[in-house]
């Protein structure tokens, strides 16, 4: 219901109440007779009705506006998004996964080069978003990555299975479109090609430690392939010179696989990609990793790692003593 339809509720409303009569004894020993509301009251209900009637036309020769609004206009607040129209803040408009938090992370969608929220607005009310589900989506998506930065940042015990929990909310293909995943490389294309969506792509923040202790974040993502009861869990980044790694599970233990690669993966740990190529055939593979490919000439690296995922098997899930491993 619109603001003019409100007010028309509202002077109906305070109409019926001005119009009101009811039964009294006027006089004694006279029958009760119908009589309007006390005076104050009467004055009291034509005021508001008169008030409402100038805010009903003030809204009526207001016109209804559509504009683009950037994603760096977007203001996010807990069950509501605002935005920010020629430096003019708008009302509040309901959005039930919309967290203040998500402030914090609001430069992490300028380099998404995503569509512009279309909005249509009468003076600060927001009348109707054209593409509410992008709106939504991308909500949905960053929340996911607020949940990684708040485990990488350990200012909270958000764990993966949280991460889980959010990407319930989100399909793959707006994964695909907010990360713009087919477009960062032929061998990320061909992995959004064969993923079982049966489970999600699942954005896992790579965490680097350089020689001088300074953080380096970079995009990866895990990829599920299956065949038969055996799941293929993939590792791939959108850094091209980084390697596909492999891991195998079964798919009972498939969460709790994934939950262990996944905290392997933004723990803060040098050498973490050496030491998980070394323990291929090792006793000490406690992740399951079956095979790496180096990117290479496409084609190449397609015949390799289609080797892997057709002719490895896994012996058990990934060990729970990997986790603390992780994080030394």
């Amino acid at each position: 219901m619109d603001n003019i339809s409100k007010i028309d509720v509202k002077i109906q409303e305070y109409t019926e109440k001005l119009n009101e009569k009811t039964l009294r004894k006027v006089k004694k020993g006279k029958p009760p007779q119908r009589v309007g509301i006390p005076i104050h009251l009467r004055k009291f209900y034509s005021e508001e009705i008169s008030k409402l009637e100038k805010q009903k036309e003030v809204l009526s020769n207001q016109k209804k506006i559509t504009t683009n609004v950037d994603w760096t206009d977007v203001i996010f607040e807990d069950y509501c998004v605002r935005f920010s129209v020629n430096k003019i803040i708008t009302d509040r408009f309901q959005c039930s996964s919309s967290r203040k938090s998500l402030s914090f992370i609001k430069s992490y969608l300028i380099k998404r080069d995503l569509l512009p929220i279309t909005i249509s607005t009468i003076g600060k009310k927001i009348d109707s978003i054209e593409n509410l589900d992008q709106l939504e989506s991308v909500i949905n998506i960053l929340s996911v990555q607020d949940t990684i930065r708040k485990s990488i940042a350990k200012v909270s015990s958000k764990s993966v299975l949280d991460v889980f929990e959010q990407l319930k909310k989100v399909t793959n293909q707006s994964l695909f479109n907010f990360y713009k995943i087919r477009d960062k490389s032929v061998f990320l294309e061909y992995l959004c090609d064969i993923q079982d969506n049966t489970y999600k792509i699942i954005p896992v923040t790579e965490l680097f430690l350089s020689n001088d202790s300074v953080n380096i974040e970079e995009d990866t993502f895990l990829f599920t392939y299956t065949r038969e009861n055996i799941e293929y869990i993939v590792w791939e980044s959108t850094i091209l010179n980084r390697a596909t790694y492999v891991f195998s599970t079964l798919k009972n233990e498939y969460e709790r696989s994934i939950q262990i690669i996944f905290e392997y993966i933004i723990a803060e740990r040098k050498r973490k990609r050496i030491d998980l190529k070394s323990s291929i055939k090792t006793s000490n593979n406690q992740l399951n990793c079956i095979g790496t490919v180096n990117h290479m000439e496409f084609e190449s690296w397609k015949a390799k790692f289609n080797n892997i995922i057709q002719y490895d098997f896994p012996q058990s899930a990934p060990h729970d003593t990997c986790i603390a491993d992780a994080n030394q």
